[in-house]
């Protein structure tokens, strides 16, 4: 019987370890994607306003898996058509990865959870860029990917 709450108290542990790790992992996946929005040269007349990352599952979405989110706060004479054009080029996997452009009329991100831009002002040239991919249960492209859907974030 002794044996038996060690044992499980070993898989106990191991399990919250694993998942603290896969976590940590995934919210590095999110920075890079926001490292490449910050790496690129900002567009003519556009200011970088703010930036974070975000791991986890969009509320808009449905279905289970992970998402990733590297986002900025630019502010602009740019319309968000123009502004799109500019951010596509950071696409290296079509059909993966994706950019968002839109523009940004209140402090709350749309879909991530009630995260908010600090610093937005809401002057109305302040647009939200998203660089995001998105990795659903049944579609990873390899057994990472699949460990990485393990997160509860993304359920």
């Amino acid at each position: 019987m002794k044996k038996a709450i060690h044992v499980l108290c070993f898989l106990i542990a191991a399990g919250i370890l694993l998942n603290g790790i896969i976590m940590i992992a995934n919210d590095r996946m999110a920075q890079s994607l926001e490292a490449r929005l910050l790496s690129a040269p900002l567009p003519p007349d556009t200011e970088l306003i703010e930036r974070l990352y975000y791991a986890g599952r969009n509320d808009l979405a449905s279905g289970n898996g992970m998402q990733y989110f590297g986002i900025i706060l630019v502010k602009s004479t740019l319309t968000a058509e123009e502004l799109q054009k500019e951010y596509e080029k950071l696409i290296m996997q079509p059909g993966y990865e994706y950019v968002t452009v839109e523009r940004q009329l209140i402090p709350e991100i749309k879909g991530l959870g009630g995260k908010q831009f600090r610093s937005f002002a809401g002057e109305g040239n302040e647009y939200r860029v998203e660089l995001w991919l998105n990795i659903s249960v049944g579609t990873e492209r390899n057994l990472w990917e699949a460990i990485l859907n393990l997160d509860l974030r993304g359920h």
